[in-house]
């Protein structure tokens, strides 16, 4: 009996104990969701561009420095999953709301020009095979529009757009954009909302 006792008080004792673990774990994982939610509300549409940006460039990068076409093919698919919803949010949040100010309209509808033309390169190059001369061509003029696309994106565009939005703004923009994004990112190609502008 007193070893049944003991047997139910050591299960007891690691049942709380467990618990206790499980609650501060539990609790530790909602502070660093609100932490990485701060953090996400704390960047602005720039600093959030900017990262993408950077990973596109990099994409491109080792896209054209594969040898390898099943690697090649990856990398593209990659690039793919990156571009179409940042482009499809940038469409819906990003310049629209910069088209409200007379200054900032011209770059917003140059950079939807760009956006169409790269996605139309894509589009082709989608059809081709990788030891393909014409697919190397698409490539080439891909990575040339991409890269000036961004210069132009984060000069001239983000220039405008700072005379265009205070900080505050900048960062509920982010918020915008990233929602819009993830809503993209869920569309299959054509879907409603998304325009057909899909690879």
């Amino acid at each position: 009996m007193k070893t049944q006792k003991r047997w139910i008080s050591l299960i007891t004792i690691f049942v709380f104990a467990a618990a206790a673990a499980g609650l501060a774990v539990a609790q530790q994982t909602d502070r660093q969701k609100m932490d990485q939610a701060q953090a996400g509300a704390d960047q602005t549409i720039y600093d959030i561009l900017q990262k993408e940006h950077n990973e596109v460039k990099d994409l491109l990068k080792r896209i054209g420095d594969s040898k390898d076409p099943r690697q090649t093919s990856q990398l593209m698919a990659q690039l793919r999953s990156a571009l179409v919803p940042h482009m499809r949010a940038e469409e819906k949040v990003v310049y629209p709301a910069l088209m409200k100010d007379e200054n900032a309209k011209s770059l917003a509808l140059q950079a939807q020009k760009e956006h169409k033309a790269a996605q139309k390169v894509l589009q082709d190059m989608s059809r081709m095979r990788r030891n393909d001369a014409k697919w190397q061509a698409g490539f080439n003029m891909l990575n040339q529009s991409l890269n000036t696309h961004i210069e132009n994106e984060e000069g001239p565009l983000f220039d405008q757009a700072k005379n265009v939005w205070n900080d505050q703004q900048a960062r509920q923009i982010a918020q915008q954009y990233m929602a819009a994004k993830k809503q993209a990112g869920a569309q299959p190609r054509g879907a409603k909302g998304g325009k057909g502008k899909g690879m």
